[in-house]
């Protein structure tokens, strides 16, 4: 066996001790672990996800991207509740979109397929939650229906 890292979210070893009063880290976008709990508290899944804090990291999101690992995933975190509305431009692969509003999922879109090869961004569909959210969680399409995904189910991940 052997293990893979990525420098880009490695900490050196000393910044464990240091206190910080910024509640958001210095980079776009960090490594986190998330739970998607059902309305009682019992697990149905855990995803390593990335944390699009930045414009231009939410821009970009998982686009250009040819793979991602099956326990994997983005939330976007916005600052002002809204209907948000999101495109697949260069995605490479179909996504499971997860609405949240705070801690609680409040719209799901499954199995979004990437662009048509050679397709123009003014063609692209666009995705729209339909009640206000402050987070959008993006997985490996199939994810919500492997794990029975629900409206009303939380997710719980340290900030």
């Amino acid at each position: 066996s052997f293990l893979v890292f990525n420098y880009r979210y490695l900490q050196p070893f000393t910044a464990q001790f240091k206190g910080s009063s910024n509640p958001r880290p210095a980079a776009s976008s960090v490594a986190k672990s998330l739970q998607i709990v059902d309305p009682t508290g019992n697990i149905k899944a855990e995803l390593n996800v990335e944390i699009a804090y930045t414009d231009e990291k939410r821009s970009k999101g998982l686009g250009y991207r040819a793979f991602l690992a099956t326990d994997s995933g983005m939330l976007f975190i916005h600052e002002t509740p809204k209907q948000y509305t999101y495109w697949m431009k260069g995605m490479e692969i179909p996504l499971d979109i997860m609405w949240v509003m705070d801690d609680t999922i409040a719209d799901i879109i499954p199995n979004i397929p990437p662009p048509i090869k050679g397709q123009t961004e003014d063609t692209l569909e666009r995705y729209s939650s339909t009640v206000d959210v402050n987070r959008v969680l993006e997985t490996n399409a199939g994810f919500v229906e492997q794990y029975n995904i629900q409206i009303g189910d939380k997710i719980i991940f340290d900030q």
